[in-house]
């Protein structure tokens, strides 16, 4: 087995620490396919279904927590309350309800963290992946454990695909806030119409309490997309090799199609919109295969679609199946 690569974050030790500390359980006796059998994918529900349901519990328990407590004992959570002044409007700071908050938020972080990690680290173990002579047993791990975190890799970029060509960077900015306060904008806005609902009469704890199915629901639904990005990963490389060697065997003499494959990746990766260890798995192999030298950077030229249309009907027909199968993958 191949060594650890370095890790830099807290959760990305962990994850390492849980890949690489386990590596020798087995649960599934079978050989690594992109097929799997009924026990297989039974096992990968129930992975799948508790992970859910432990996901909504952790969604749950932080707002119950959170609102809960202060209600009844709103004494206790009003120590440390210190005045500040800011462009001379005065107001009071709850030190320790604050503190609570973040303690609270950091646990349950740190335990949905640890839930995906271990959710796709079972994964790997039913499907029996990556396969311990796999050459590229260290890229695959890494994969898992960056798709566990949730950190989304960029290797793409090393290799001088940019799904982000067109984009300004106002635009990139925008994106990335919209996506991590999307769920509190949900909370606010369910909040805002169950006020709607009670008018005046509405209970406050009632209000913060119809949080719940808002949290445990995004809990879920970020809980789900890992599992479904895992599945993936766990399932294409075996599919990508039998594409690679395709081409391979097809196209390794014909330059218009070597030609065709930086434009072709690149194509694939605006078209995304995102970056995807998949997409830099098919990269790498492609490239690597076809000995076409890496690039720094690449971008879609403006007569793609001309160049293409030059071609030949059959070669027309591979590359669009590669784009087909870049996308599903």
């Amino acid at each position: 087995m191949n060594e650890p690569v370095k890790k830099s974050g807290l959760f990305e030790r962990i994850a390492h620490g849980y890949f690489y500390g386990n590596a020798d359980e087995q649960y599934i006796q079978n050989e690594y396919t992109n097929h799997l059998s009924e026990m297989q994918n039974r096992e990968l529900r129930k992975i799948r279904w508790r992970t859910l349901f432990y996901s909504a519990i952790a969604g749950t328990l932080g707002v119950l927590l959170l609102y809960v407590p202060p209600h009844f004992f709103p004494e206790f959570f009003s120590l440390w309350t210190v005045k500040c002044t800011l462009f001379s409007t005065s107001f009071d700071v709850p030190v320790f309800s604050l503190l609570y908050g973040i303690v609270l938020a950091v646990a349950e972080i740190y335990y949905l963290v640890f839930l995906n990690i271990r959710a796709v680290y079972k994964m790997a173990i039913v499907c029996n992946f990556p396969p311990k002579n796999d050459p590229e047993h260290s890229m695959h791990i890494r994969s898992l454990v960056n798709i566990g975190v949730e950190k989304n890799a960029k290797n793409e970029l090393s290799i001088g695909l940019n799904p982000w060509q067109g984009y300004s960077k106002f635009t990139i900015f925008m994106i990335f806030i919209w996506t991590k306060v999307r769920a509190t904008l949900s909370n606010m806005l369910f909040k805002m119409l169950l006020r709607r609902i009670f008018g005046r009469y509405a209970i406050r704890i009632l209000v913060e309490i119809g949080g719940v199915p808002i949290m445990a629901g995004f809990n879920m639904y970020a809980a789900n997309k890992v599992l479904k990005q895992a599945r993936v990963r766990i399932l294409s490389p075996g599919f990508i090799q039998q594409t690679v060697m395709y081409l391979h065997k097809k196209y390794h003499n014909n330059p218009q199609f070597v030609d065709l494959i930086y434009d072709t990746l690149q194509f694939l990766a605006v078209r995304k919109r995102s970056f995807h260890e998949n997409h830099y798995l098919l990269s790498v192999n492609l490239l690597k295969t076809f000995n076409v030298p890496l690039r720094n950077t690449h971008e879609v030229p403006h007569n793609f679609v001309e160049k293409l249309q030059a071609l030949p009907e059959e070669v027309q027909d591979d590359v669009a199946h590669l784009i087909i199968i870049g996308m599903i993958v």
